[in-house]
């Protein structure tokens, strides 16, 4: 039996922004751990995440993804692997096209990676600007980062169908008017990357939410 080779790539996509498909970010056998320990941390949740309860912040913020926080044995393991996709985007495939950054002090930004499950509510288009972030950051209710580069890491089973599933990026034409440029596919063990700027609009939208969506989120600070 031949294995077959799971090579780290990167195809950058032209647009009015910078973003594209990382390919292969983990194996085949991280995507079925990383499940595993989602399942085993959302299996006491489940009747609060079908119902939406889990991701209500506040009385004015409900969000459509939510980070997890795994504990003791299973945080251990998902420890191993947030640290192996740590070093894929730091390897030359990622950083030709996605440069390591200062910080004011002179040390290097890093990646924040973290599990999140998300709701069957789509994501309206928004840009994730560095800039408007900040902002928003004051309002200690709405749990809004300010990422360079921001991405999210598809994990999934071979036997269950995601379409509809991936992430869209958008072009503004008005205001609450956009128009799709594309959908990177939702393929288990993909990526999709971007610069976040005023123009990188992005989102969700699902034809039908048949099955949990479980991903990885990428963030360069």
């Amino acid at each position: 039996m031949v294995t077959q080779e799971y090579k780290l790539g990167y195809t950058p996509i032209e647009g009015e922004f910078k973003y594209g498909i990382i390919s292969n970010l983990i194996t085949p056998q991280e995507n079925v751990e990383l499940l595993d320990i989602i399942e085993e941390y959302c299996e006491p949740l489940q009747e609060s995440i079908s119902s939406g309860e889990f991701f209500i912040f506040s009385e004015d913020y409900t969000a459509s993804n939510k980070w997890l926080h795994p504990e003791g044995e299973l945080n251990d393991r998902w420890n191993v692997i947030r640290v192996n996709i740590e070093e894929r985007l730091s390897s030359l495939v990622i950083t030709e096209h996605y440069p390591i950054l200062k910080r004011r002090d002179s040390s290097n930004m890093k990646w924040m990676i973290g599990l999140t499950v998300s709701s069957n509510k789509e994501l309206s288009p928004h840009n994730d600007d560095p800039v408007e972030a900040r902002e928003l950051m004051k309002d200690e209710s709405i749990p809004v980062t300010s990422g360079i580069y921001k991405g999210v890491l598809y994990l999934g089973y071979p036997d269950k169908d995601y379409t509809g599933y991936g992430t869209r990026f958008y072009k503004r034409e008005s205001d609450d008017v956009y128009t799709q440029l594309t959908e990177i596919p939702f393929i288990p063990g993909n990526a999709c990357i971007f610069q976040a700027d005023s123009h990188s609009y992005h989102g969700t939208e699902y034809p039908t939410f048949k099955h949990s969506r479980y991903t990885v989120t990428l963030e360069y600070f």
